[in-house]
């Protein structure tokens, strides 16, 4: 006789409370909570890519890999100055890329703009 056992494996639930600051004219701060499961978060991918006021994505979407389940929170550089960014976050863990988290939209700051406290 054999012994059969099975296994439920699924991918990381999305990540809440996702919220995006500008920080500078080139970069936001992005931080979240993270997915309410039992997976195992090898780490994360934040996904943004610039919008419209209709919230319509213009040009391509890039990603920020985020290695480590512990890190909740990111830096994004390289950013338009005065422009809005919608911003979304998925852990990734052995089982595959989880489900994305809602959307959080934010606008860089002008350039001169001097930075919050």
């Amino acid at each position: 006789m054999s012994t059969v056992i099975l296994l439920s494996i699924t991918v990381p639930n999305k990540p809440t409370k996702v919220t995006a600051e500008p920080i500078t004219s080139s970069a936001i701060f992005v931080e979240w909570e993270p997915p309410n499961n039992n997976e195992i978060i090898l780490g994360y991918y934040v996904y943004y890519y610039e919008t419209n006021n209709k919230d319509e994505m213009l040009g391509q979407e890039l990603v920020q890999i985020m290695q480590g389940g512990n890190k909740n929170e990111a830096v994004i550089t390289n950013l338009k100055a005065d422009t809005q960014y919608s911003v979304q976050v998925a852990g990734y863990a052995l089982s595959g890329v989880g489900k994305r988290s809602k959307k959080s939209t934010v606008n860089t700051k002008e350039i001169g703009m001097c930075q919050r406290d």
